[in-house]
């Protein structure tokens, strides 16, 4: 499965694209640009680093969207919830499953 064209966050449709340098090479492996309303993901890297740049981007908009701007910025922290989640459910499909189930 190919990397998402966009994602909705909220009430905004972000273009999600596959790009050689995030950020204009400023960033490793993902950028979020809250202005441009788009999420750029390396495209040089693996499909499990790719997932979790993706939901690397996603955790620093829920920390902007939520008014958790040191949050926001905490690299250390959006990197450990990125990488733990991903693993989590990739190692627990069942449970991923269960959680999209619609209810």
């Amino acid at each position: 499965m190919e990397l998402p064209e966009s994602i909705k966050l909220w009430w905004i449709n972000y273009k999600i694209k596959s790009v050689e340098n995030p950020g204009g090479g400023h960033c490793n492996i993902g950028y979020i640009d809250f202005e441009g309303e788009a999420i750029e993901i390396g495209n040089d890297m693996s499909k499990d680093k790719e997932k979790v740049a993706l939901l690397h981007e996603l955790f620093h908009a829920i920390f902007y969207y939520t008014g958790h701007q040191t949050l926001k910025v905490d690299e250390d922290i959006v990197g450990m919830l990125a990488h733990n989640l991903y693993h989590i459910i990739k190692e627990n499909k069942e449970v991923g499953k269960w959680l999209l189930e619609e209810s």
